[in-house]
């Protein structure tokens, strides 16, 4: 007799729900009939299963199935069919199976000399399709079975390398499950999604998609979950943005395939890269791989950002232990629930509030926090961004239960425009964990406030001469320009300033500004405004906007001023008062009010008007 499907020397099979198994086993033999089995541990053959009859051989062939051999283990299975033709099958544990995929960090790049020692009740399916003690380097990519593996430029004698999270995970689980657990090891360095695309299964071992479903269906095509690290080579280019969907449809296919649409599957958010790449393209991993616990259900991933590294991309050894840990935590909550694990950390929300001294602090707050947050000296890892540009506006931050607080000089409204990253960059200096240790995920950009459909800030306009204005309120909408009286003023910031002027001139002056705004359909719009002088406004020739006691400071859409626009042109005019040479100038931009809150969050395309010069 030869088994060439689901049970072999030293082998994990995966339990039931009835912690019993429930294993397919197909093989090769020369005589017909049904076949018995006789399962023994130690001495004591298992009641029940001394001469159960369990399936049948015909033509060569023959499959079974064997049930009721209780969690735990090891077991001597014999398997016999007529009275001359048997096998057996030694050192068989009965627990649970986990597929281990992705990329070098899931194979392993740590120093091997720092690996943690076998357990007899944690085992690997190696490359070369043997099982055995679960010890690293578990993927032996130089001896694999498989063509997509074998003839790879790794070798066993390669540095020292070969440590990776998966026998930690399994350690983790034993510890926290009690019952044996068995690796299949799948995982590539230096692989793409594209290379783990499902549409490749056809192609069997030629394939990471079709050798993985090919050892899946080896060892009885039942596993409890999946363990994965991938994402660094999709960090780049096109693929970038093709992550999130490349991700649903192998964990969908995986489910599929591997014959359960509930089956846990537990990634492990990119780290850190020290050395030169296109940033954007890995803080867009890594946020996407926050999110997709969203959008795919019995998914999780648990952040890997405060790990040690071996070199500019690999986590040492000493880390991935730590980081198998988390996977296992991660994992328990999945199938077991809240009670036996929490979840990783995940983002809750992020609010402004008045601060000391009327200043601002952005209030970041998390959720399956453990006790409360922490950090060393002061957490760091956050940054303000405008487009992609870190805006440095924190001059202090510190925790509170389960938040953390930056502080800002910036007033409320300038943050409407503005994200929030923690991790932005390759390698940033992230130190907030909870109190057994766990750390924030990555996230950003993250809206600090409310998501808007608004412009930019206006910063070319049309302004005019001073000229005298005794009072404000009886200033008159000018004519429009003409000759020399108006000019263009640019400004390298969200702010237009004229304070110059205002400072030379008379104490009775005033400057009048000028835009045009061009709508593609009717809207809702409103002007968000900030001054810092007596001010006028007409929108269309209208009155819309007077304030006599406009003082110090600007802020910032301080002022929402609403009207409906028509399709076509529009024209903004304000007349802002020198307040005897202490005003300096304007914040001007429109927002767009008829775009719901699900809409913007959603990520709806909509059209805002064009500001033009005239």
């Amino acid at each position: 007799m030869n088994i060439t499907i689901g049970l072999f020397d030293r082998s994990v099979l995966q339990r039931n729900s009835a912690d019993v198994s429930d294993a397919t086993i197909e093989g090769e033999c020369r005589e017909n009939g049904p076949v018995v089995a006789r399962v023994t541990r130690g001495n004591k053959t298992l009641r029940g299963l001394a001469a159960a009859r369990v399936g049948t051989a015909n033509k060569g062939r023959f499959k079974l199935r064997l049930k009721g051999v209780p969690t735990g283990g090891p077991y001597t299975i014999e398997l016999r069919v007529g009275a001359e033709e048997a096998i057996v099958v030694k050192g068989v544990l009965i627990g649970d199976v986990w597929i281990v995929g992705g990329q070098s960090n899931m194979q392993g790049c740590g120093e091997r000399y720092a690996a943690i020692k076998s357990h007899r009740m944690v085992r690997a399916f190696y490359m070369h399709d043997r099982w055995d003690a679960a010890f690293d380097p578990i993927h032996n990519l130089w001896n694999a079975v498989d063509a997509f593996h074998g003839g790879s430029p790794d070798a066993k004698d390669d540095g020292g390398g070969g440590v990776g999270p998966g026998v930690a995970f399994g350690q983790s689980m034993y510890k926290r499950t009690g019952v044996p657990q068995g690796l299949i090891a799948c995982a590539h360095g230096g692989t793409s999604m594209t290379q783990w695309d499902p549409a490749l299964k056809h192609t069997g071992g030629k394939s990471l998609y079709g050798a993985t479903i090919r050892r899946f269906k080896k060892n009885g095509s039942k596993v409890a979950g999946v363990i994965w690290y991938q994402g660094e080579s999709d960090a780049n280019g096109d693929a970038t943005a093709l992550y999130t969907k490349r991700m649903k449809k192998l964990v969908a296919s995986m489910r599929k395939d591997m014959g359960n649409p509930r089956l846990p599957f537990v990634g492990v958010q990119l780290s850190r890269y020290v050395g030169e790449m296109a940033w954007v393209g890995w803080n867009a991993i890594q946020e996407q791989q926050r999110k997709l616990p969203g959008i795919i259900k019995r998914c999780l991933f648990v952040p890997a950002i405060d790990l040690g590294m071996v070199d500019c991309i690999h986590i040492n050894a000493v880390s991935q232990t730590v980081l198998g840990a988390r996977i296992a935590e991660a994992m328990a909550h999945l199938c077991e629930g809240r009670r036996s694990a929490l979840p990783p950390i995940a983002l809750k929300n992020i609010s402004l509030r008045a601060g000391h001294k009327g200043l601002t602090e952005i209030v970041v707050s998390f959720k399956h926090v453990a006790g409360s947050l922490r950090a060393s000296v002061r957490p760091m890892g956050f940054e303000v961004i405008a487009g992609h540009q870190p805006d440095t506006v924190i001059h202090h931050a510190y925790t509170e239960d389960n938040k953390v607080v930056l502080c800002s000089a910036q007033p409320k409204a300038y943050f409407s425009d503005r994200a929030l990253h923690y991790g932005y960059g390759l390698n940033p200096p992230c130190n907030v964990t909870d109190g057994e240790g766990r750390p924030l995920p990555v996230f950003g950009p993250v809206s600090i406030t409310a998501p808007r459909a608004t412009t930019p800030f206006v910063k070319h306009i049309s302004g005019s001469e001073l000229v005298s204005v005794h009072d404000i309120e009886t200033a008159p909408l000018p004519p429009r320009r003409s000759g020399k009286r108006w000019s263009m003023i640019h400004s390298e910031f969200n702010f237009i300033s004229v304070n110059p002027e205002f400072a030379a001139s008379p104490k009775d002056t005033a400057k009048y500004f000028r835009c045009e705004i061009q709508c593609s359909e009717p809207m809702r719009l409103a002007v968000l405004f900030g001054y810092d002088g007596p001010v006028k406004m007409w929108i269309d020739g209208k009155v819309t906007q007077l304030d006599p006691r406009g003082k110090n400071p600007a802020i910032p859409d301080d002022k929402s001023i609403p009207f409906r626009a028509s399709k076509g042109k529009h024209e903004i005019v304000v007349a802002l008062s020198a307040n005897n040479g202490n005003a300096w100038g304007i914040y001007l931009r429109f927002e767009r009010l008829d775009i719901s809150q699900s809409d913007l969050k959603k990520g709806k395309p909509y059209t805002l008007p064009e500001v033009t010069q005239h």
